[in-house]
């Protein structure tokens, strides 16, 4: 429930992060003839330091041609423990520290329609890092990296509208040597499973 209530929280984060990073317009007859928008939900975790650290993620996204998407992403990963959680993980000793990561994101998929649909995606993006100060009212200092991330997978299409995408890869952060976290320690593999919803 502490788990959940934190998860909770970077979503929350990432609906900000969203509204900045992606503005999404419509035009009228001619979206709806080409193009199928989409909502993303996510959750994975990457390994940093031995440690898998698990994140949260929103996407807004739609279709570039039969078998491409294009997306923009937020996530939110738990870097060390928030108050009244335990995460297990020992990449820094400084509390409540996390990373936020937005981006836009590139899809191609083998098929055109496939019930199981193979798949490469390519990401670039920013990674924030920060830690909340109980003590303090002040807004978190974020430290800024590049962020790049290429991963196969595999794309379930249940319904029409739905769909579930399991995805394997690894992703590239050089970061500095900041709140207690060694450098170019943010890179590695990670996995995630996502489910999309085509917007009406």
């Amino acid at each position: 429930m502490k788990h959940s209530r934190t998860l909770f929280a970077g979503l929350i984060l990432i609906s900000i992060s969203m509204v900045s990073l992606f503005a999404h317009s419509s035009n009228g007859e001619y979206e709806q003839q080409h193009f199928k928008s989409y909502l993303g939900f996510e959750h994975g975790s990457s390994e940093v330091d031995g440690d898998e650290a698990p994140y949260v993620g929103l996407s807004l996204g739609s279709n570039v041609g039969s078998r491409a998407s294009v997306e923009a992403f937020a996530l939110f990963q738990v870097l060390s423990n928030f108050p009244g959680t335990t995460f297990d993980l020992g990449i820094t000793e400084t509390p409540s520290s996390f990373a936020l990561i937005t981006g836009v994101s590139a899809t191609l998929k083998l098929f055109k329609d496939s019930t199981f649909n193979p798949l490469v995606q390519l990401g670039v993006g920013n990674m924030a890092l920060g830690n909340v100060d109980e003590s303090s009212e002040d807004i978190p200092e974020l430290h800024n990296f590049f962020y790049s991330s290429v991963a196969t997978g595999l794309e379930v299409n249940i319904f029409e509208a739905v769909s579930i995408t399991f995805i394997h890869g690894y992703r590239y952060a050089p970061n500095n040597a900041v709140i207690g976290i060694a450098p170019q320690a943010l890179s590695g593999d990670y996995s995630s499973v996502s489910f999309r919803a085509i917007l009406i």
